[in-house]
């Protein structure tokens, strides 16, 4: 069974490869342009579609504690509970790292966003002709506290394991850089 930061790790790279590509397709002129004439269309929802998993995704990772049910409360594997779960074994570097995400997920201010227009479909909002609802998200952002976070769970796994290098059941060189641009020369 695979423990809960390793676990960690392989979300946070899943939503890594996700970001990279949706940079790749959807942040250059020339990417939308080669979409656009191919079939418009169909890649504005394959666009939308990234959109709200990627922010779905992030509020996985960096939620509160938890949520309740009838069966009683369940915890979120996010970044705050697992920094809070070892917040013992936190060095001043691994507590800026932690200082340095939370600034940056407050900013990036998803959460209106993702209640009312994403997961709960606001009757105000959606029949609203101005978008009312905005987040703060820009991909800079969005790579930069991913980036950190990933540091930041490294780092939590190296103070446990009191070594120098530690194992993870994921390649984090591997971001899919350039597989988006491939899409688009093969489309060309």
């Amino acid at each position: 069974m695979m423990n809960e930061l390793d676990r960690y790790l392989v979300e946070i790279n899943r939503v890594r490869k996700t970001v990279q590509v949706y940079i790749e397709l959807f942040t250059s002129k020339e990417s939308v342009d080669v979409l656009t004439n191919f079939s418009g269309d169909v890649f504005g929802c394959i666009q939308r579609s990234m959109h709200d998993e990627i922010v779905i995704s992030l509020s996985r990772l960096f939620d509160g504690k938890g949520y309740k049910t009838k069966e009683g409360m369940h915890e979120y594997l996010s970044q705050r509970n697992l920094v809070l779960k070892y917040e013992g074994l936190l060095t001043e570097r691994l507590i800026n790292l932690r200082n340095e995400t939370s600034q940056l997920w407050n900013h990036i201010d998803i959460s209106l966003y993702r209640n009312l227009k994403i997961a709960h479909n606001d009757k105000a909002v959606i029949v609203s002709d101005q978008s009312i609802v905005r987040h703060n998200i820009s991909t800079d952002k969005i790579v930069t506290l991913i980036d950190k976070s990933t540091e930041l769970i490294l780092g939590i796994k190296l103070e446990i394991s009191e070594s120098q290098r530690v194992s993870i059941p994921i390649s984090l060189d591997e971001k899919f850089e350039g597989k988006g641009i491939d899409l688009i020369q093969r489309l060309k």
